[in-house]
């Protein structure tokens, strides 16, 4: 075992060639983060020893994605005191370096980050990017706007154009459960904010209500829903009915259609333009 050790070692150069290959990378590193603090216009001032972490690891990973096992070698390597780096820190500089690349996640793995332009052409169609994307990636309005778009759809598939949510059932269903209770409410006074929907905390359990007949007017969201109401499957399923008249009419083709003309009515008046992408509409 020692002479097939010895044997390894002088293949691999030894010692003195893997402390080499360190300072080489070092190097790298260095030459990475120098050049970057060059072109900032607060130059090296101000940015703290988890941020130059976070430009070293960033520099390190792939110009057009990464895996998770990637980014752990990496923060393992350049932020843990010894060894192993726990999750807790593997999780903090994964948003930071997320944020830092401008990268989003893989819409069927979510192991693997990557540029959102790839991302969006492998996203199931007519599924908007807020719908696909993990709930703790999103910022407060992409979350609202989340809701929105996924009781629309409950909504204009009901055949009668109105639906309604619990709490619980916006929290589980739509927000992956990964949003306080109290941070669930918050969200649903703001979704209440948008013609067509309305916050009901009559009942024991508060309720988002939602008419895309007759109220929705935003026509950014109404095509939002209406091709994500397209698509094979949504964020909410089975019943979101809490009260018994919402069983009173039964879907149909026809009337699912009139619902769908409501929307695209709505999207005509709202003033959206077909040639306008969702990138562009965000900016």
């Amino acid at each position: 075992m020692t002479f097939a050790r010895a044997i390894q070692q002088y293949r691999d150069g030894g010692r003195a060639q893997r402390l080499e290959n360190k300072l080489d990378r070092v190097l790298d590193d260095c030459e990475s983060l120098l050049s970057e603090l060059d072109e900032s216009e607060g130059g090296s001032s101000g940015l703290s020893a988890k941020e130059r972490r976070t430009m070293i690891i960033s520099n390190r990973l792939g110009k057009t994605g990464f895996t998770r096992s990637e980014l752990e070698a990496e923060v393992s390597d350049v932020a843990a005191h010894s060894g192993q780096a726990s999750e807790p820190t593997i999780e903090d500089y994964l948003k930071r370096v997320v944020d830092r690349k401008g990268f989003v996640e893989h819409p069927n793995n979510p192991d693997v980050w990557m540029q959102p332009e790839a991302a969006e052409s492998l996203a199931p169609e007519g599924v908007p990017t807020v719908c696909w994307r993990n709930v703790d990636y999103l910022d407060r309005a992409e979350r609202v706007r989340r809701i929105k778009i996924a009781l629309g759809r409950k909504a204009a598939t009901s055949g009668t154009g109105r639906t309604r949510a619990t709490s619980t059932k916006i929290r589980e269903d739509i927000l992956d459960e990964k949003v306080s209770r109290a941070s669930t409410l918050e969200l649903m006074n703001e979704v209440a904010l948008e013609d067509g929907y309305s916050f009901d905390d009559s009942g024991q359990a508060a309720t988002i209500c939602v008419d895309v007949a007759d109220g929705i007017t935003d026509g950014y969201l109404a095509e939002d829903i209406i091709d994500y109401a397209q698509s094979d499957t949504g964020l909410v399923t089975g019943p979101t009915e809490t009260t018994v008249s919402d069983f009173a009419e039964p879907a149909t083709p026809d009337s699912v259609d009139s619902q769908m003309d409501a929307l695209e009515a709505a999207r005509t008046d709202g003033g959206r333009p077909r040639d306008m992408t969702p990138q562009e509409r965000d900016q």
